[in-house]
């Protein structure tokens, strides 16, 4: 700041030298006749006094922006670059439209890596949206704002403005707070309507809300998916469901076989498995295998004699081909006992298991009875039809069913076994229990939910095709609601192109706002005075932007010419 101090210090300007010809040149009587002149009602012509000129009233030899002008743009420069623009913003504008299209039902949960990083689906498209959003904005503005310099120019030529409103014009596209000037918006509506709209197409181009949105649909498929299953010939992951003696042959059902067999007893139903589904998702699928199932014959009845157990159940009767388990049980007190015999059968099952909001549903499509197997003897544990495991499951029930129930007049009920706790027994008549008519239908069934029961235990496990119904978010395209502003938007742009192609074959070559074109235009001394008198006298400087100008012929000493001028 010293230095810029002691700079100025120094400084002294140079004296402004004139010689006495330039001097008395300035303060002759004729120099200021000249100026009052140039400014007076008779050096206008009838061209520039008028407010208003329309194509026929101008002088058709003088084009609006002649070849040579300085500035001036070549009418094809122009034309390509508006056509240019408007069809560059139309072709992003079905490019966001195919965008969208490749999105259309595809899932929009997840996340995509981008950069390294985890970004969420959902985020892509608003982003590509947003940037294909701005270009067709600027492609589509730049189009109008090529039509609007057309439009300047050919106002200015036919319309007298203000100073204030020329100002206004000529800096529409860059200054928004210029519209609030009535001079421009009222005598320069078509110029001052292609600006607005030059503007305001930020928000032409903005997608109505609804074009993509993510919507929740059902969806079906069949995919190859890992279930448990039932596979009597393959060791379990878990160990053997039997117990193994010390020749290596078969004993007992195992503790997970026993215990599936008991709760099925007591609770009358199938293990819930489950889903293998996964979330959000519904599945069904069928599994067929082999397994033991009873086969009980049609009861017997035989009135009661004496004192008879109400239940008796005893070990299943061994055979080498059959084993059978006979059951006693009494119906109506002390009146009748029923017997059925239960025949073990190695059957294929078939089964279809749908599982529906977690909630499973397992429908037997068919039980098929193969041969009847038995268990006499010793059944080694590499048994080629896997009588070990087929045994271990009808065991496992038949154990569970061993037992009785015998009213003793003396002693009261005596109870052994789980029968009696099982949904085989009538526990209407608590003091004096019978046993359901359809005992042996019940027997089967127990076996048969054994069976499937160990499915839950996922001890094997089996590739299936499955049907999975499936919740997934996905986005949805709607492409009416992103024409209806896309389309707006270049309908309104080639309307604004007509406007400014017009006005460019009317002008005879392409206008805008270039220094040089500025510079070629306004030199002339009628602006010069105007400049002058604003610079030098105060009472003119606050009222001079209320002059009219026009861009007319100056008809000066060097011949036709087309300037600014006041009018």
């Amino acid at each position: 700041m010293a230095y810029l101090a002691a700079q100025l210090a120094d400084y002294r300007p140079e004296p402004l030298h004139l010689n006495d010809n330039a001097v008395q040149s300035l303060l002759s009587p004729a120099a200021e006749s000249d100026t009052r002149n140039m400014f007076s009602p008779d050096s206008i012509s009838k061209e520039q006094a008028e407010d208003y000129l329309d194509s026929g009233q101008l002088e058709s030899r003088l084009r609006t922006l002649p070849e040579g002008l300085p500035g001036r743009r070549h009418p094809v420069t122009v034309v390509t670059q508006m056509t240019g623009f408007a069809l560059a913003g139309a072709i992003l504008a079905y490019g966001h439209h195919i965008y969208f299209v490749s999105l259309h039902r595809t899932p929009s949960d997840g996340t995509v890596r981008v950069g390294g990083q985890s970004v969420s689906r959902q985020k892509i498209p608003n982003f590509v949206a947003t940037v294909l959003i701005f270009l067709v904005k600027l492609c589509l503005s730049q189009s109008i704002s090529k039509a609007f310099d057309q439009r300047l120019w050919y106002t200015v030529r036919r319309r007298a403005l203000r100073l204030s409103g020329l100002d206004a014009l000529f800096s529409a596209l860059g200054d928004p707070t210029v519209f609030l000037n009535l001079e421009m918006v009222w005598r320069a509506k078509m110029a001052a309507g292609l600006a607005f709209i030059a503007w305001t197409a930020t928000f032409a181009v903005v997608p109505v809300p609804g074009s993509l949105t993510v919507q929740s649909i059902e969806t079906q498929s069949v995919v190859d998916m890992s279930v448990p299953t039932l596979n009597l010939a393959k060791d379990p992951a878990g160990g053997a469901i039997y117990t193994v003696g010390p020749i290596g042959d078969y004993r007992t059902p195992g503790p997970i076989a026993q215990s599936v067999a008991n709760k099925a007893l007591v609770d009358e139903a199938f293990a819930t498995l489950p889903s293998p589904c996964g979330s959000n998702s519904d599945c069904s699928y069928k599994l067929t295998f082999f397994a033991p199932s009873f086969k009980c014959s049609a009861p017997t009845t035989s009135a009661i004699q004496g004192v008879v157990p109400l239940w008796n159940v005893q070990t299943a009767t061994q055979g080498t081909d059959t084993d059978t388990l006979n059951v006693q049980y009494v119906t109506i007190a002390s009146t009748t006992l029923s017997q059925t015999n239960c025949t073990s059968f190695n059957s294929t099952y078939s089964l279809t298991f749908e599982f529906r909001d977690n909630q499973q549903t397992i429908n037997i499509s068919e039980i098929t009875l193969g041969s009847s197997f038995g268990t006499a003897g010793h059944i080694m544990i590499d048994d080629p039809i896997y009588r070990p495991a087929l045994a271990a499951i009808k065991d496992a029930v038949s154990t569970a069913l061993v037992g009785s129930v015998l009213q003793d007049p003396q002693t009261g009920l005596a109870v052994s076994g789980l029968a009696l706790y099982s949904a085989l027994a009538n526990n209407t008549i608590s003091t004096n229990p019978v046993f359901l008519p359809n005992t042996p239908r019940l027997i089967e069934e127990l076996l048969t939910n054994t069976t499937i029961s160990m499915i839950a235990r996922n001890l094997w496990n089996t590739t299936v095709s499955a049907h999975v119904v499936r919740d997934v978010n996905v986005f949805v395209y709607q492409p009416h609601a992103l024409w209806a502003s896309y389309g707006a938007a270049v309908g309104v742009t080639l309307l604004c192109m007509a406007v400014g192609l017009h006005a460019l074959w009317r002008n005879g070559g392409g206008g805008g706002k270039a220094f040089s074109l500025i510079m070629a235009t306004t030199r002339n001394p009628a602006l010069d005075g105007v400049t002058n008198r604003a610079l030098h006298e105060k009472e003119y400087r606050e009222t001079y932007s209320k002059l009219r100008f026009r861009y007319t012929n100056l008809g000066d000493r060097e011949g036709d010419r087309l300037a600014f001028r006041e009018s």
